[in-house]
């Protein structure tokens, strides 16, 4: 038996010692690459165990790979130092580039519909309203005062000036020049509209909204939004407040509580998470190596996704946080992995470059593994069609290649460039690797005793059928709701109040003329039968349309045109009382439901009956004309204002509304429910090809063809525990008793969150249950039978896990702290899966399940006998520690190991863990 030992006091010194036990050696020193250089032999030793020895024993060996890099680190500090520094310009930028809207997905009917729109009517589909309410604060007699006139002015030079600087980005506002001329607006309901309790008044005006242009547009919004901020400090002192709504507002505040949260409340995770690193491994100055990393990868990460995306492609709004969040996750992770494992081997006397060798090959290789496996999980996103989910899993994959590169790269090059200071409070320091190591050996040693190996895990998954089981009520919402920041949902709530489907996205018609032209009494009546029977059809449903809602050349409000005679009490405004409120015109002639009303041609062009009415209803309707009708005159647009109800409602009104009037339509609020469909129906080929690809990989990386139907039973359960807790709180109520501000059933659960998080998940349940099998593998090739391995992988990676997953968990919650209900359910999905699969599936599950069927784990590959035992394990676990109180632990330190060497003490007796274990860290 070789007993290999080290003299702490000579770190350069190796001292062998051993006897002879036939022809046959067990040596306790395993490298994953055995050195080809000899070593020297104190003692009579056989040939073969000499030539045994000198490929297995040499202690400061530094690996090929990792000599080459620390070779070049002064070339490799400056590269990411130079490359971080030229991407911080970039960094802002990508606010710019944020959207909130998607764009049609490839080959949808909704992007050939929106195609005809923009060849037809290029500015119609891009427009929406942007829209100023005015309420009072108290009971009032009316909203129509002189506070409410001269903001609406005010409002009126700000657009006009914003128009200078960026002409047609704003149309269809009118300015009030007095009292009587706002009550007139607000009777004809035209661009002010006023509530039946004349408390609120709104005042619409309608943005053009280009696909290239966003920054423009979000920075004339903002200057809306800081004379809004002014008036409102004045409207408090006339009983008055005045607030923004509509998409073009709606969009500049989550830019700007994006940016707001971006740079405050999810950077406060950083310290937090730094804290668990130093909590294991105490050492600032290697904490500096983990900040450092969290800098690049961000910095580095969003400048590559500015770069590499085209102008026209919208980033998520929630990119930046996921990629932020992700940064400091992966980055303190892998820093707890690697640099724990280069203090231990640092603290047992190997030089800085041999611990960094050790270090990398050793954890570096399995936190290598474990970055594959969460790319390929996000690669897996990218079949999910639109540039939203799109954007979001390229950013994330961008940074979790960087937090890996930057791990296994950076870290060590500017530990071997600078060894004296970043290992000055690590050198001399008591070895503290196997903290808490032996009460994680107690827990492992009885969850994996018979019966509690198998009435452990029934008892887990008895606890979580009840969360399982109510995933049979799963649905999801695309309320807009969930987008919105607490401070604009109050405001909402009052504009749906008062004024039903005003702020949304409209549905727009296309009515083509088919040859005959526009200007035809057969257009118009074909096109006024289609509105009606969409009206007549939508009767006794929850999306009931009205006549008074669509805005079109074919139909005439009487009331308004009423509003502008130019005498009240002329015959023409008397007559038209008799008449409906909504009239279907025709081209050459009076329409027959009120004969008194002129001619579509007679309004468009001023004369006959129209010339009995105010100049201004033909400019209102040439207006109409000019925005409404093709430049060719083939076709015409209506324009449809109705709000739809959510989730699945939503789907079913618009194909009711589809089918009842057999003609071309689009709306922006349409957008993300068709690509929520479409990611749903590829939702079963992204799960299988991400677990596919993910097995494939570790079983490939083990060898072991097994071991992945394991693990799989260990991820499908509280996968499914996980999302049942979140059906709970955010679909069914179950935590609305905690009146927590975003965390409720108000909206529902976001159809979002399982389309991201899900594949996600997975990887991270999988990835610290892979650290876990990387150490069994290792301790079963050292001689251990598999239940030793089991229990001594657990309690050598328990540490270190669970300071890894806390820190991973900390970060993910930095989204909990957001003032978006959507970013509330991934911050919670997320920081609850990486707790439980931490605390619960590694402690409780994956030991249970790797012991059931041992034989199992490694097969088909060769492996050594298995002649050291549980009892074994638990005394290496002791040795180099305090004293062992186990009766088993002090039988065998008092007859030796079991294998015919005595138990010595001091620095030439106790061999380190480093050395008897291989590694103590996965």
């Amino acid at each position: 038996s070789l007993e290999i030992i080290r003299d702490r006091t000579k770190p350069t010194r190796t001292i062998y010692t051993g006897s002879t036990v036939g022809q046959r050696c067990r040596c306790r020193y395993s490298l994953m690459n055995p050195p080809s250089n000899d070593v020297r032999v104190y003692g009579t030793l056989p040939s073969d165990l000499e030539r045994h020895a000198g490929k297995v024993a040499a202690t400061d060996e530094i690996h090929p790979p990792v000599s080459w890099l620390l070779h070049v680190r002064k070339l490799v500090l400056a590269f990411w130092i130079c490359l971080t520094v030229l991407s911080l310009p970039f960094v802002p930028t990508i606010f710019d580039r944020m959207n909130f809207e998607p764009s049609p997905r490839q080959g949808s009917e909704l992007r050939r519909v929106r195609q005809l729109f923009d060849a037809s009517f290029p500015d119609l589909a891009e427009a929406t309203p942007l829209v100023v309410m005015i309420s009072c604060q108290m009971p009032c007699e009316t909203v129509l005062d002189d506070f409410a006139l001269r903001a609406l002015q005010e409002m009126s030079g700000l657009f006009v000036k914003i128009n200078e600087r960026n002409p047609g980005l704003i149309s269809a506002w009118k300015r009030p020049s007095s009292l009587a001329e706002l009550k007139e607006e607000a009777t004809a309901r035209q661009t002010v509209q006023i509530s039946a309790d004349l408390q609120t008044l709104i005042w619409l005006s309608s943005w053009t909204l280009p696909q290239a242009g966003q920054a423009r547009m979000m920075d004339a919004v903002s200057q809306v939004h800081r004379l809004a901020d002014k008036l409102n400090r004045e409207a408090s002192k006339a009983g008055h407040s005045i607030i923004l709504q509509g998409p073009p507002a709606i969009k500049e505040k989550w830019k700007t509580s994006t940016e707001h949260e971006f740079f405050t409340k999810d950077i406060l995770t950083v310290p937090f998470a730094l804290g668990i690193f130093l909590y294991q491994v105490p050492s600032w100055r290697l904490a500096l190596l983990a900040a450092a990393c969290i800098v690049m990868s961000i910095s580095i990460g969003l400048a590559s996704l500015v770069l590499i995306l085209n102008e026209g492609v919208h980033i998520n709004y929630i990119t930046p946080l996921l990629m932020l969040l992700t940064s400091v996750a992966m980055s303190v992770d892998y820093a707890i992995l690697i640099m724990s494992r280069f203090a231990e081997e640092l603290q047992s006397g190997r030089r800085v470059e041999a611990a960094l060798s050790v270090a990398l090959m050793q954890s570096g290789g399995t936190v290598a593994l474990s970055g594959c496996i969460l790319v390929l999980c996000y690669a897996c996103v990218l079949i999910y069609p639109g540039d939203m989910i799109y954007t979001l899993a390229i950013g994330a994959n961008i940074t979790l290649i960087l937090c890996l590169f930057t791990s296994l790269t950076f870290t060590p090059c500017a530990v071997a460039a600078f060894p004296e200071f970043f290992t000055r409070s690590v050198v001399g320091a008591r070895p503290d690797a196997r903290r808490g190591s032996r009460g994680w050996f107690k827990v492992g040693a009885w969850l994996t005793r018979w019966p509690f190996s198998v009435v452990v895990p029934l008892v887990v998954y008895a606890c979580m059928l009840p969360a399982i089981f109510q995933l049979a009520k799963f649905h999801t919402s695309d309320d807009l709701r969930s987008y919105m920041p607490h401070d604009l949902l109050d405001s909402y709530a009052r504009l749906q109040t008062a004024f039903p489907g005003t702020g949304s996205s409209p549905i727009l018609l296309y009515l083509d003329s088919a040859g005959q032209g526009v200007k035809s009494d057969s257009f118009f009546d074909q096109s006024c039968a289609v509105l009606k029977q969409m009206v007549k059809s939508s009767q006794g449903t929850d999306h009931r349309l009205e006549l008074e809602a669509f805005k079109s050349i074919l139909l005439a409000p009487v009331g308004q045109l009423a509003s502008f005679a130019a005498n009240q009490r002329t015959w023409v405004a008397r007559a038209m009382g008799s008449c409906p409120a909504v009239v279907c015109l025709r081209w050459s002639s009076s329409p027959l439901e009120c004969p008194f009303l002129p001619s579509a041609r007679d309004l468009l062009e001023g004369t006959g009956a129209a010339s009995q009415l105010a100049p201004g209803v033909s400019v209102y309707y040439r207006r109409l004309w000019a925005s409404l009708v093709s430049s060719s005159n083939s076709s015409s647009a209506a324009v449809l204002s109705t709000r739809l109800p959510s989730g699945a409602e939503k789907q079913r009104a618009w194909e009711a509304i589809e089918q009842s009037a057999r003609r071309p339509m689009y709306s922006g609020d349409m957008l993300e429910s068709d690509i929520m469909r479409a990611d749903y129906r590829r939702f079963p080929l992204v799960m299988a090809l991400s677990l596919g690809a993910m097995f494939a990989l570790i079983s490939g990386s083990f060898k072991a063809a097994l071991v992945p139907i394991k693990l799989f039973l260990t991820v499908v359960a509280p996968l499914a525990f996980v999302f049942g807790v979140l059906l709970t709180a955010y679909e069914l109520g179950g935590l609305d008793w905690l009146s927590l501000p975003h965390v409720n059933a108000d909206f529902g659960l976001s159809w979002v969150v399982p389309i991201v998080t899900l594949p996600v998940l997975t990887g991270l349940a999988v990835d610290y249950d892979v650290f876990l099998f990387s150490r069994a593998y290792e301790l079963r090739r050292l001689g251990f039978d598999n239940h030793a391995a089991v229990v001594g992988a657990l309690a050598t990676t328990g540490p270190v896990i669970s300071g890894a997953g806390l820190a991973m968990a900390i970060a993910f919650c930095g989204m909990m702290l957001s003032d978006i209900q959507l970013n509330n359910e991934i911050g919670f999905v997320l920081s609850f899966g990486v707790l439980l699969d931490t605390f619960v599936v590694r402690t409780l599950l994956a030991p249970s399940m790797l012991v059931l069927g041992g034989s199992l784990n490694f097969w088909p590959q060769a492996l050594p006998d298995a002649s050291r035992t549980i009892e074994d394990m638990e005394d290496w676990l002791c040795r180099g520690a305090e004293p062992c109180d186990s009766p088993v632990a002090a039988a065998t330190a008092s007859k030796g190991d079991g294998m015919g060497t005595p138990q010595s003490s001091g620095p030439s007796g106790a061999a380190p863990a480093s050395s008897l274990l291989g590694a103590a860290h996965p």
